[in-house]
């Protein structure tokens, strides 16, 4: 999301916008980030503050904000430069980024393919590991034979430097896969 100086919403992705519309711990107050708890928004504002200094983060440039019967969403801020020309991020004070715990997102084939040198096939057997999940259940939803899964997985894991799916799954959730 990108915040202009004033602290006004110039730019939310699909994501975002979607969160805020839900009203999911966040949303928008005439053009302003808002949480929806009190304690929350003074915390959130505070990280706000009027005038970002390039280089210099707010006293905290993070807030939690808590979402009832749900994980908390972490909010992170960083100041930009005024960069000039055209376009939204011309007119952008602050990139903000709303982390959420129980959004999931799985990894394209085609990424995981450049970038860590997998064939097609062992790049889609990798994607489907993703939430975790039993061989059995990702092979059947792939639709292929349990055999040539584990050989495509096993063929992966080797090309990965890893050992196992529970590596496999701290691998991935270092890209930010889950």
């Amino acid at each position: 999301m990108l915040l202009d100086g004033g602290l006004q919403v110039i730019h939310a992705n699909a994501a975002a916008t979607a969160l805020l519309d839900r009203g999911d711990g966040l949303v928008l107050r005439h053009r302003r980030l808002v949480a929806r708890h009190p304690d929350d928004n003074t915390r959130l504002q505070a990280v706000l503050c009027p005038a970002p200094r390039l280089g210099r983060p707010a006293p905290e440039d993070f807030a939690v904000i808590r979402r009832p019967d749900r994980r908390p969403l972490l909010v992170k801020a960083v100041p930009l430069a005024a960069a000039g020309g055209n376009g939204p991020a011309s007119e952008a004070g602050w990139v903000v980024r709303i982390s959420d715990p129980e959004h999931r997102r799985k990894p394209d084939p085609a990424v995981l393919q450049k970038l860590f040198g997998l064939t097609p096939a062992e790049a889609a057997t990798v994607s489907e590991m993703l939430p975790p999940r039993s061989e059995d259940e990702a092979a059947r939803r792939r639709g292929v034979a349990k055999a040539t899964f584990r050989a495509q997985l096993h063929a992966a894991y080797t090309k990965l430097g890893i050992n196992g799916r529970d590596e496999l799954v701290h691998l991935l959730a270092s890209y930010r896969f889950r």
